[in-house]
């Protein structure tokens, strides 16, 4: 994540995308989710720092180091208000201060992770499975579970309609801090307080390669071929988990499962490289170029064997020291 001191709030807000608003509040989506709805609040304090809330949860450095952005990019460059004073002069005011995280206190989202779980049936997840061209087993193991409209109401989500399809996100610890929701049509939503976590198996087997991959459904897809999987929220989240995660398992061999669109593919290297201190081989490897994601690829016809053929045609990632700083090369 690049230090970027004094940078102009208009080039701040221009790292996002879908920006709207004025006079000191503005919305954009949250680059650290996959955000088909803008959830991110960007507000610009009296005093010229810029405060971020995504409503889905994300943490704020998450956000940032999915635009190559650090905290030191929340403060005006002067420490006087410049920012404030400029925009001022420019006809704006700035809101008030609003939190940088919001959470809703005691949500209890193992408790809830098990209600919408035990709320699907079988039928029900049959059904779900047919849609997304995985199996059943997979995504029962990754605790998926069914929020009707009267659950996703109680819960206090964005998401509307006749309900939505659950999938837990667990921290370091293994506990659910958060439940991702996909609508009917597709969107992709969170409750309310949720944080960025991972699709994670209780026990995943640390003597067999681990593939890490974006999202529930590709790590449904990968699970699928008998692997070893976990997902993460999307291609900039869950990092720091997952170095824990990593760092706990020692697992032999890491495969990064990459999506085949420029976001995806620079998050897989930013993550390879965090996680291969950790392991003894770290590896990235993506679908072919016609094909988006782990999903699709297993639906045009890969196996276990092209998987793991894929593994074994790439290159580890290596390190090298170079003055203080760490660099990678695949």
């Amino acid at each position: 994540m690049k230090n970027m001191p004094g940078i102009c709030f208009e080039e701040f807000l221009s790292r996002f995308k879908s920006v709207k608003g004025s006079r000191g509040q503005w919305s954009a989506q949250c680059p650290a989710h996959d955000d088909t709805t803008p959830s991110l609040s960007i507000t610009l304090a009296p005093n010229g720092k810029v405060l971020l809330c995504c409503h889905a949860g994300c943490a704020v450095t998450e956000i940032l180091d999915a635009v190559d952005l650090s905290i030191g990019d929340l403060f005006s460059s002067d420490g006087n208000g410049a920012r404030n004073e400029s925009l001022r002069r420019a006809g704006t005011r700035s809101a008030a201060k609003t939190r940088t995280i919001c959470v809703k206190p005691h949500q209890d989202f193992s408790e809830l992770a098990a209600q919408f779980q035990s709320a699907i049936s079988k039928e029900g997840l049959e059904r779900f499975a047919r849609l997304l061209r995985v199996s059943a087993n997979s995504l029962a193991r990754l605790g998926t579970g069914w929020a009707s409209r009267e659950a996703l109401a109680k819960a206090d989500t964005k998401c509307r309609g006749e309900g939505a399809w659950s999938f837990p996100m667990h921290g370091a610890a293994g506990d659910a801090v958060g439940i991702r929701l996909r609508g009917p049509d597709g969107g992709k939503f969170a409750v309310v307080g949720s944080r960025q976590g991972l699709f994670i198996l209780a026990n995943p087997a640390s003597e067999e390669p681990l593939f890490i991959c974006e999202g529930p459904t590709d790590t449904a897809a990968i699970l699928d071929f008998g692997l070893n999987a976990i997902g993460r929220p999307s291609c900039n989240g869950g990092a720091q988990v997952l170095v824990y995660c990593v760092k706990k398992l020692r697992p032999n061999s890491v495969v990064v499962v990459s999506d085949n669109d420029e976001p995806g593919q620079m998050g897989a290297r930013s993550l390879a490289l965090k996680l291969a201190p950790h392991c003894l081989t770290c590896r990235i490897i993506a679908p072919p170029k016609e094909i988006s994601d782990a999903r699709e690829w297993m639906s045009a016809g890969a196996t276990k064997a092209t998987i793991l053929d894929a593994m074994d045609n790439v290159d580890p990632i290596r390190l090298r020291v170079s003055v203080g700083r760490q660099v990678g090369h695949a």
